[in-house]
This record gives C-alpha cells, structure tokens and sequence, in this order.
C-alpha cells in the first residue's frame, strides 16, 4: 500500500530516508546523560537513582533486534520499521508526559524497543544495494545515523534551554511520527 504515493527507487535516497529514523534512535539514546540533572531536579532523585532511565532504554534496544529482524522477515520491513517508530515515538511522548521516575523508566523501554530500527534497516538496504555498494551504504547508514548522538549533545543542551526538555521529547515525538508515515509511503516494499 503506498497511499498514493511511488515508491522510492533511488538507492542512495533510500538511505537518506532510512538515516533520520535512526539518527533519531541514536538521539534518544543519548539524549537522558546530556538533561540528567533536569531530569533528577524533576524527578526529585539522584543521578544514581536515575540510571534506570538509560539502562532500560538501552536493554529493551538490544533484547528487540532479533524480534525486529524476524518482524521484517515477516511483514517486511518497511512496515516493521513503521511499527518500530510509532513504538519509539509513544514511548518518548510516555517520557515527555511521565510524572515519576518509574514512568520514565518504562516509557523509555518502550521507545528502547521501537528503536531497534537497524535490523529492518539493513534488510532496506540490501534490497537496494548490492555488493560492495552495500558495505559502503551501511558504513553509510552507521555513520549518519551515529550523528545523533552528536544532536544529543550542544544542540539538546540549547533546545532544553530554550524550551525544556519535556517540549524537546514532544518534538521528537513527533517527528517520529512523521518519519514512520514517511517511510510506509515512500519506501519499497522488501
């Protein structure tokens, strides 16, 4: 189903498709040690107390890329990687809008398991690249996609400033969104 849309069928625009949701995921990733202590003045926690919200994020990630690798193997991987982001932006926007540490734990292993995007995105690219050209577009992919954790740094520290971090997640959220629409139109299916 393309809602109207073509698919892509440019390789390399199918990359740079593909890039920002996990540039996204590597954002997010990071994004809890750069407003830690945000977080643990909101909170009313230490920093100690407050490694939980990473932790799970980062363990629901890892513990998600073989069911995300089988999920694409099953319903393809275009519509996985949509799934996966609606996944991760409803766990940001549950961290955004979290009244308690406990809430943000959770909510952050619910978007730790919709970022497990790389499983699906690899499938994406083998369709599209062949060859040596693969090993270049996923050095490609692991290179744009690993500048969000670069995002996380002085940009998030300005964006916080600016609009505070629960705005920030919001807006995360929400492109997210836009990325998981974007990608069930405009891709191939695998």
């Amino acid at each position: 189903m393309s809602f109207g849309l073509k698919p892509v069928k440019n390789s390399w625009l199918i990359l740079f498709l593909i890039s920002g949701p996990y540039m996204l995921s590597t954002f997010l990733r990071a994004s809890p040690s750069v407003i830690a202590v945000d977080l643990a003045q909101e909170f009313q926690v230490t920093l100690n107390q407050l490694a939980s919200v990473s932790g799970f994020y980062v363990l629901s990630y890892g513990l998600m890329q073989i069911p995300s690798g089988l999920l694409a193997d099953v319903i393809g991987a275009r519509k996985t990687m949509g799934i996966l982001l609606l996944l991760l932006a409803f766990g940001n926007m549950g961290f955004a809008l979290s009244n308690t540490v406990e809430q943000a734990t959770w909510a952050r292993c619910l978007a730790g398991g919709g970022a497990s995007l790389i499983v699906p995105s690899l499938v994406v690219l083998a369709d599209a690249f062949s060859g040596s050209r693969y090993a270049r577009a996923s050095a490609a992919l692991l290179f744009l996609g690993n500048t969000g954790v670069a995002a996380a740094a002085a940009p998030l520290v300005l964006l916080v400033s600016l609009m505070g971090w629960r705005t920030v997640m919001i807006a995360v959220a929400c492109l997210c969104i836009f990325f998981s629409l974007l990608l069930v139109m405009a891709l191939p299916e695998t």
